[in-house]
């Protein structure tokens, strides 16, 4: 049977209705998954249950701004690598420059143009995406440097040496216990 396919989560945070709805809907449309939020404290609130694959957010929100969130996010650990749009109506070049100075991924202008904001989120999320790969690549080749210096080491023992997982299959042997195996057949 087919595992289904995990859809990405994006986090819209954006306090005018028909706005928030729309956006959802449009990203819905192209394949994402959605919550739509009015204000910080909601998506602070969403974000103590998941990780979002992305998240969009206005500027000028009530109580806390868009860029305060941003620094929120960008301060815990587990969303420091959250892509994370600003969306606004401040269209001024300080805004932009702002914006893209205290570490917004990207600066998207209301009135949304949905063909740039979709391209801007998959634009985004293949970097994530390609980041993510970059670096389970190199975990690869660090435990696999790992395994031939402790190959190396364990194969240096004149006794046998078995390494095996929690379910006690054999993960690794040394010479010996190879060698052992070798003339237990004989």
């Amino acid at each position: 049977m087919l595992k289904p396919v995990r859809r990405p989560i994006i986090l819209c945070v954006e306090d005018e209705p028909t706005l928030l709805r729309d956006l959802c809907e449009e990203l819905q449309d192209a394949g994402y998954e959605t919550l739509g939020v009015p204000d910080v404290w909601q998506a602070q609130q969403a974000l103590q249950n998941f990780t979002p694959a992305l998240i969009v957010c206005d500027v000028n929100l009530p109580g806390k701004s868009g860029l305060e969130f941003r620094a929120e996010v960008r301060s815990h650990e587990a969303l420091h690598d959250v892509p994370f749009m600003l969306l606004t109506a401040l269209t001024d070049r300080e805004h932009v420059l702002r914006g893209k100075r205290e570490g917004a991924d990207d600066y998207l202008l209301k009135p949304v143009d949905y063909d740039l904001l979709l391209a801007s989120i998959e634009s985004r999320l293949a970097q994530v995406q390609r980041m993510h790969s970059s670096y389970r690549s190199q975990l690869q080749q660090q435990s696999d440097e790992l395994l031939l210096q402790w190959t190396h080491v364990l194969d240096k023992v004149s006794h046998c040496a078995l390494v095996c997982d929690a379910t006690l299959d054999v993960r690794f042997a040394n010479r010996a216990a190879y060698s052992l195996c070798n003339h237990a057949d004989e």
